[in-house]
């Protein structure tokens, strides 16, 4: 049977999808394997009550408190905003449906391996699971369509995941002082769920 993530052609297809097999395969295992040890750390009571509050333990990535934290810092420096910033948020349309066929730990999987896919394609700065099957990241404006069509070409993971997909909302940071990250990320948010009922059209900005 046809993998999946290898189907397509052309030399510079194969490169993308050899990429992301490299960064599912591995990234999204070390994580899953940390899920289950941060999973049983806090079972047993030895997971500091400071820590739990800045990560999200089903992915181990900064939960949203924190990354709006982290980003306000680069929002607030003019060198970083220099450099060209974007917010992107990810929704996986189809979720509620892949975790009532095939069970809410496939879900749980599937999630920390799609955390694992975005911090790798979006390595720069930081990557957050907004909610539920959302996340978000803030990146410099480099390749971004392209890094966004991996994370998209990324999805199906398997045969079960293949029905899966990604629409992604873009909102690029203008360069002025007195952002707000909280108002940054809502509007990455908006641009994402105004094509979530819109066939064919994946990325918007806001």
């Amino acid at each position: 049977a046809a993998d999946p993530i290898s189907d397509g052609a052309g030399g510079a297809a194969n490169e993308r999808q050899m990429f992301v097999r490299a960064i599912v395969g591995q990234t999204g295992d070390a994580l899953h394997r940390q899920l289950i040890t941060s999973k049983n750390t806090v079972r047993g009571g030895t997971f500091m009550q400071a820590s739990t509050e800045q990560i999200d333990l089903l992915t181990g990535l900064p939960n949203i408190n924190r990354f709006c934290s982290l980003s306000q810092k680069i929002l607030d420096d003019a060198a970083e905003r220099a450099k060209s910033l974007v917010f992107v948020y990810f929704d996986v349309l189809n979720f509620r449906a892949y975790n009532y066929r095939y069970g809410f730990d496939a879900g749980e999987q599937y999630l920390v391996r799609l955390g694992a896919v975005i911090k790798n394609v979006f390595p720069e700065l930081h990557v957050t699971r907004f909610a539920d099957d959302h996340f978000l990241a803030i990146a410099y404006n480099r390749d971004l369509e392209q890094r966004i069509d991996l994370v998209r070409q990324s999805v199906a993971f398997d045969r079960r995941s293949k029905s899966l997909n990604v629409k992604a909302g873009i909102y690029v940071v203008p360069n002025e002082p007195n952002l707000q990250a909280v108002r940054v990320c809502d509007n990455a948010k908006i641009a994402c769920e105004s094509i979530k009922n819109a066939s064919g059209v994946n990325n918007c900005y806001y």
